[in-house]
């Protein structure tokens, strides 16, 4: 896709990693992110940051939200394994898009019903 998006050869795009991991092109202005989960891959491109999450619904223990999610989000999630990760991958891709990794801040962020900040 990035080869596609900048015209280039696959073979001559040279790939790096930032200090919190977060992969990009070395050689190009596209950005990119990658996500997995059962046997779904995702993969998003374009000419500004951008992160993407999958994630494949399976049964979790719903409490776990209390450590990434914020209380408004807790309250939207109730008992609902669809809207738990409805949340997760918000998040998820949010903090891929800004690079930083899932860290303390994790739920000082929070995402209404209707997809905003």
């Amino acid at each position: 896709m990035i080869s596609e998006k900048c015209g280039i050869p696959s073979e001559s795009i040279i790939f790096g990693r930032t200090e919190k991991g977060k992969p990009y092109t070395v050689n190009t202005d596209i950005f990119f992110s990658i996500s997995h989960s059962g046997d779904v891959v995702v993969c998003a491109v374009s000419e500004n940051e951008i992160g993407i999450d999958v994630e494949k619904i399976r049964n979790v223990r719903l409490r776990i939200a209390e450590k990434f999610a914020s209380p408004e989000e807790i309250g939207y999630i109730g008992d609902n394994l669809t809207r738990f990760f409805e949340i997760w991958t918000l998040k998820e891709a949010f903090f891929k898009c800004k690079g930083t990794g899932l860290g303390a801040d994790i739920r000082s962020v929070t995402f209404d019903i209707n997809g905003g900040i």
